[in-house]
């Protein structure tokens, strides 16, 4: 189930081809829902609007419209037990051909849930540096 613009669908497919987030143009979040409560949940919002602003996005959503979307999708789960990510996206919007942003684009906004792990596995990395050296 996704949220969309106020609409809760069904289809992975919500954004159209001119939506600018073909082109990059938007901001994202993840959030943990444990037991069908949201984490830092202001923290997040916040988080996420700032970044719209920094991006000058007009139209930018407030924490209480974000909140009521996301009550929105967590309710129509029959269940909500266990860990969830609620992953959060806000496009610029809709917008003709090339690079330059519509001054007045209504942004889209859209939220999907989907289970995760109790646990992680284990993170194996490798960690390369690169050294100067000094020969000759």
């Amino acid at each position: 189930m996704i949220y969309f613009n106020g609409e809760l669908r069904t289809d992975e497919a919500v954004f159209e081809f001119q939506d600018r987030i073909r082109l990059g143009d938007g901001v994202f979040d993840t959030m943990l829902v444990i037991d069908g409560d949201m984490m830092h949940t202001n923290s997040h919002f916040e988080r996420l609007i700032d970044n719209a602003k920094m991006l000058h996005f007009s139209n930018i959503p407030n924490i209480d419209d974000l909140k009521n979307a996301a009550h929105t999708l967590l309710e129509s789960f029959e269940s909500l037990n266990g860990r969830f990510a609620l992953n959060t996206l806000i496009t610029r919007g809709l917008a003709e051909r090339g690079l330059a942003p519509s001054e007045n684009a209504k942004p889209n906004i859209a939220m999907r849930l989907s289970p995760v792990p109790k646990a992680f596995p284990p993170i194996h990395a490798m960690i390369s540096e690169t050294v100067r050296r000094n020969e000759g």
